[in-house]
């Protein structure tokens, strides 16, 4: 008999609160709606709104266990792709000077570690402390990495997967936590000309390890494009994206 993984009802659980959640968002706008017109609807919109926040804690609380548990989730739903096709935004002119000082702009500084041979950016944003009281958020730590190749293989890509666990195992370290602590990685890597092996991998999901979010973007020159793998649950990248966009000067849509 085959047995149950009950971390699947983890990854339902998040589907259903999305559900949920949508179904209140459209009853709260109906009853902003017809409110005016009828006061005697006023403690019915207070609950309405009451189970509308209760839904947006779930759904955090729930892509949050999702981000942890993501290696023992085995729903076939959770692991078949959505859409296959990466995003792509145009690049128009890339300059590493520019590139450079817009980490600046936005507080990202150097961090030193000497088992990666790369520059590192990071950028730390600390939990607000009412938030911190009631266990809603956590310290967050957004990295940027830079790389320029003439093309992608497998060796490259190996080599960038290791420099993320190198990253993410090298700031846990540093401030000494393990589960209080969100790391998301955005990498840039630059390429001269496209490969049968660059149009295979660009349609794949981009790997996330544990709770850890990763975002790569690949410029290509040969038709100065940026290429976005897709996230399985590309809503914990949005805020990576921000910083992706005000950094390469392009807009890398929300898609979902």
């Amino acid at each position: 008999m085959k047995k149950k993984n009950y971390y699947n009802l983890i990854f339902y659980g998040w589907i259903i609160s999305c559900v949920l959640l949508f179904v209140s968002s459209i009853s709260v706008l109906i009853l902003s709606i017809v409110m005016d017109e009828a006061s005697q609807t006023q403690e019915l919109g207070i609950v309405v709104i009451c189970i509308l926040s209760f839904l947006i804690f779930l759904n955090c609380l729930l892509s949050d266990l999702i981000r942890k548990y993501d290696k023992k989730i085995t729903s076939k739903l959770a692991n078949k792709p959505i859409c296959v096709k990466p995003t792509i935004a145009r690049v128009y002119t890339f300059d590493k000077n520019v590139f450079h000082k817009n980490l600046e702009s936005l507080n990202y500084e150097l961090w030193q570690n000497e088992d990666i041979d790369i520059p590192v950016y990071i950028k730390v944003k600390r939990t607000k402390f009412l938030l911190s009281l009631l266990g809603l958020s956590e310290d967050k730590i957004i990295v940027m990495i830079f790389y320029e190749f003439d093309n992608l293989d497998k060796n490259i890509v190996k080599k960038i997967k290791d420099d993320k666990k190198k990253i993410i195992l090298g700031l846990r370290k540093e401030y000494k936590r393990k589960t209080s602590l969100l790391i998301q990685i955005g990498s840039v890597v630059i390429l001269e000309y496209s490969s049968d092996y660059f149009k295979k991998h660009i349609t794949e999901y981009a790997a996330q390890y544990g709770r850890e979010v990763i975002q790569d973007c690949y410029l290509l020159k040969e038709d100065n494009k940026v290429y976005v793998p897709r996230l399985l649950i590309e809503v914990d990248s949005m805020s990576l994206k921000r910083q992706l966009n005000k950094i390469l000067n392009v807009h890398i849509r929300q898609r979902f």
